[in-house]
């Protein structure tokens, strides 16, 4: 049985629609634009404008001192 960061279920898809495949397909590089697949970079200012707030209250910046091991994970 895992625990911890061994048994998560998080999951964040931050690409619109199908524009992963195209990435994959028309093999783009990461962090440029791709004109064969029809992509852009979205620009530094875009995202670092986000204004949503942190909604799960913890410390996002720095090093951890070790891993955040919890109760062990239950199998559905």
């Amino acid at each position: 049985m895992s625990s911890g960061p061994g048994a998560h279920g998080d999951y964040v898809f931050g690409w619109k629609d199908d524009s992963l495949q195209k990435a994959l397909d028309k093999k783009c590089t990461q962090d440029y634009n791709c004109a064969a697949g029809g992509l852009t970079k979205q620009a530094n200012a875009a995202y670092l404008g986000c204004t949503k707030k942190q909604q799960a209250v913890e410390e996002v910046e720095g090093w951890l001192k070790s891993l955040p091991v919890g109760n062990k994970a239950i199998k559905a």
